[in-house]
């Protein structure tokens, strides 16, 4: 890497670091105008706007056995996680999904070796994985009178990182290599534009804009997360890749769960030494797994 090319990924990296890291606080504050459903679909349709002119030319490139790979990565990729994130989020701490988040990397090697026949797996790895899932049940068993029920919706972020794990290996099997990263990232968006725009007036979510008390603080956080958090941050995203290397770029994993807790401290989430515990058990597994596979791609929320 040149010394230049060098001082923008980093640049890059840490923003990225800075943004993902700041989506689960995003979601937890669309929250509170908004419905689930509603934080979901505006989501979808508002990155599906800002992507819609970038690549919608792109379009007729696409060769029809493809149509297939690029709605399972609008869905399984984009769609459906926004929904699941945002659902889990009205009953746990914004920052317990961040920390969970970290387990896509996992499920991308998990469903990689059960579903598209990757490579023997190194028993670093194996390790890796089970000391990753070891954090994530002592999250989602952490029990206390208050929160033991709670807790069990943690269970919807672990669903969604294992569509994230499908979606990136979609990617990387049938996608990669055939399309440019800008195509991979906007096409299944473009393909979502239309049906979330009908299925959001369906909502009434003007109603809500006009009438709710939080409307404003919720929009302009919906807005960060679907322009600067997934839009301008996947762009900066590809960026990265091109200028550095796919285990550099996707180490940003590394800093989401560490901001995510920071901005759950400051709105006064409850976190306990159990989850920090359950952090460092996460971590640990997903370096193992990085450290035996430095080709294996991960994904943001």
């Amino acid at each position: 890497m040149k010394n230049n090319h060098r001082l923008q990924a980093w640049f890059i990296f840490i923003f990225l670091g800075l943004v993902w890291g700041s989506s689960f606080i995003l979601i937890k504050k669309s929250l509170l105008a908004f419905t689930p459903t509603q934080v979901a679909l505006a989501r979808v349709f508002l990155t599906s706007v800002a992507f819609t002119p970038v690549v919608a030319y792109k379009l007729r490139s696409i060769q029809y056995r493809d149509l297939l790979s690029f709605s399972i990565v609008a869905l399984a990729g984009n769609a459906l996680p926004a929904f699941l994130y945002a659902l889990a989020e009205t009953h746990i701490e914004s920052a317990v999904a961040g920390l969970l988040n970290t387990l896509t990397p996992i499920f991308t090697l998990l469903i990689g070796l059960w579903f598209f026949k990757h490579r023997s797996v190194p028993i670093t790895q194996k390790i890796g994985v089970l000391i990753g899932f070891l954090g994530a049940a002592m999250i989602i068993l952490y029990t206390t009178s208050k929160e033991i029920h709670l807790s069990l919706w943690s269970l919807l972020i672990v669903l969604a990182t294992a569509l994230y794990g499908l979606s990136g290996n979609v990617v990387e099997t049938q996608l990669k290599g055939r399309y440019s990263p800008i195509s991979i990232a906007g096409i299944p968006f473009v393909f979502m534009l239309l049906p979330s725009a009908w299925a959001l007036w369906k909502t009434g979510i003007l109603s809500t804009l006009t009438t709710h008390s939080d409307a404003n603080v919720s929009i302009w956080a919906l807005l960060t997360l679907s322009i600067i958090g997934t839009f301008l941050a996947s762009t900066l995203f590809f960026k990265m890749l091109e200028i550095s290397d796919a285990v550099f770029a996707s180490s940003v994993s590394y800093l989401l769960p560490v901001v995510a807790i920071f901005w759950g401290v400051l709105d006064h989430e409850h976190l306990s030494v159990w989850h920090f515990l359950a952090l460092f058990f996460i971590i640990s597994g997903v370096y193992l797994i990085k450290r035996g596979s430095a080709g294996m791609h991960d994904f943001k929320e």
